[in-house]
């Protein structure tokens, strides 16, 4: 079975469950050395899905979650 993850979904529950807006990422992540850009920047890039590597690993790493790869 194949299961792939969304990972723009999966970041729009874990900003809900923080309690966070996109506006409020961006912010909060723009304040704290992150360079994400203007929030319109990052909403386009979350809602077309084309966010980078890097970049989602700075958003995960901001609330406080990594990415783990394993073998299968």
């Amino acid at each position: 079975m194949n299961s792939k993850i969304n990972i723009t979904e999966e970041i729009k529950v874990l900003l809900t469950r923080s309690g966070l807006t996109i506006s409020k990422l961006e912010r909060e992540m723009n304040a704290s050395g992150y360079n994400v850009g203007s929030r319109q920047n990052l909403y386009n890039k979350l809602q077309r899905q084309s966010l980078r590597f890097n970049e989602i690993q700075d958003i995960l790493d901001f609330l406080g979650y990594k990415i783990e790869i394993k073998r299968k």
